[in-house]
Parts: C-alpha cells; sequence; structure tokens
C-alpha cells in the first residue's frame, strides 16, 4: 500500500510540474517516444503487488463512501417515535455540490427500491431544491404540504387528495405531455404539483412517481427534511410510503 500511494504522489507532483504535456498527442508518438513520458518503472512481481493494493484501496473507499452516505446516529435518535410507529427511513441524499469524490454517488434515490439506485431514482438534490427525476418514460409530482408531521399524513392532508386520484395517461405522447406539464407546475384548486420544489426544514412533501417502463412503479410518498449537514450541504430525510398503486394501468 505504501508504494502504492508513493507512486499516487509522485505521479500527481509530476503532472504539476508539466512532466506530462497535454500538448503531447501519444498517439503521434514512437513507442519510445511514449516509454520515455513515464516517470518510473515498475517490474513484474512489483505491478501484482500495485494490483491488489488498488482492489484493497478500493475497498476501503467503497466503505468510507457508505459512511459519508449514511445518517448520523443522532438523527434516528430524534425521530424514533416516527420510525417506531411506521415503516418510515431515515435516509442522506447528497447534493451536487458535496465532495468532488462522491460525486455521482449517493445524490439521488430511489423510493421503490429503498436505495440510492440510480437507474430507478425518484428524487435528487439540487442546491435548495428537490427534484423527481427527468425522463420521457416517467411522471414526478410533488407539493410542500407544510409542517404536517410524517404520521399524520392521509387522504384528508390539504392537497393530499389529488396525488390518490390522478390517472396516468395509457398513451404514449399524453404521457409525455402530463410529464412535461409537471415541469412546469399544474394548478389544481389552488395548489401547484411540479417536479421540484424548495428544500425547507421541517416541512413534509408528498410525491408521486410513476414510471411506465419495463420496470416501472407507481408509489405515492411523504418526506421530511430535517437537517442539512454542515460540512457538505447533504440533506437528512425521513420517509414513507403511502400508497403502492397498480402499475399495470400505467404500462404503454
Amino acid at each position: 500500500m505504501k508504494k502504492f500511494l508513493l507512486i499516487l504522489t509522485t505521479l500527481i507532483l509530476a503532472s504539476c510540474e508539466g512532466t506530462f504535456s497535454e500538448d503531447i498527442d501519444p498517439f503521434s508518438r514512437t513507442l519510445e517516444d511514449q516509454v520515455n513520458l513515464n516517470t518510473y518503472t515498475v517490474n513484474i512481481t512489483d505491478r501484482k503487488e500495485y494490483i491488489n493494493d488498488l482492489e484493497s484501496l478500493s475497498k476501503i473507499i467503497n466503505s468510507l463512501k457508505k459512511s459519508i452516505l449514511a445518517p448520523a446516529q443522532e438523527d434516528f435518535d430524534e425521530y424514533s417515535y416516527v420510525l417506531k410507529y411506521s415503516n418510515a427511513k431515515v435516509i442522506r441524499i447528497l447534493t451536487d455540490s458535496s465532495n468532488p469524490i462522491m460525486r455521482g454517488y449517493g445524490e439521488s434515490y430511489s423510493f421503490k427500491n429503498s436505495d440510492h439506485s440510480s437507474y430507478s431514482s425518484s428524487l435528487l438534490v439540487n442546491q435548495n431544491l428537490f427534484s423527481g427525476v427527468l425522463s420521457n418514460d416517467v411522471i414526478n409530482f410533488m407539493l410542500d404540504v407544510g409542517k404536517v408531521d410524517l404520521l399524520d399524513v392521509s387522504l384528508y392532508t390539504k392537497g393530499a387528495s389529488y396525488f390518490y386520484t390522478y390517472n396516468p395517461p395509457l398513451n404514449e405522447d399524453n404521457f409525455l405531455n402530463d410529464s412535461e406539464r409537471f415541469r412546469e407546475g399544474v394548478l389544481i384548486e389552488g395548489n401547484v404539483y411540479r417536479n421540484s420544489a424548495s428544500i425547507i426544514l421541517g416541512h413534509t412533501y408528498l410525491q408521486r412517481s410513476i414510471d411506465s417502463s419495463s420496470q416501472g412503479y407507481d408509489i405515492l410518498v411523504a418526506f421530511t427534511p430535517i437537517r442539512i449537514d454542515e460540512v457538505d450541504k447533504s440533506v437528512i430525510l425521513i420517509w414513507k410510503l403511502i400508497k403502492d398503486f397498480d402499475v399495470s394501468a400505467t404500462e404503454k
């Protein structure tokens, strides 16, 4: 491991000193020229060791990423009453301004899979906004219902009835049209349902996510952002599933 870190440091220092020139096209050089561009050489035995070191380092990095993405124990403790009496979960979502090393990891969350899967994500955090994933196969709309306890969210919550009664179009063109409408905002009985909403700590949000692809789903969830981490501005929220709709009605 020490040898690997030493080589990594050497490469970084060499690049800072201009050892590697961006103006040089490696494909236009001879093999000898390309070899001369290297700042070090390795033998066969050492190279095998470096590969093993890299695999070990990769495991350490993956473990650190999981730890960085995990909510704090204090978050679980503070909202233990909600977790005890419902199917709620506490999660952390990173923002696009988080640590560059984490970029692309943990910046979205799949309510359907209860993980940070990017391929089926329902919610993303972009600076001070919550937003649903944008796709031709997906309809996402949400609403800030104010300071409502997650345990009290129901059909009778102000603005909630539309989430229960909305019927997604079966026609592909109409489905896409509705997806685009919610990006702009749909006004229903004084409430604006759209694909995004400003993040306000302590407020509860309702979100319906409809995926008409082969991996389709149609779910309604409620979530409340409870804390913004001062270190990297990641958002910790507590959420629960409200209703899992019949996906066969949304297949195109």
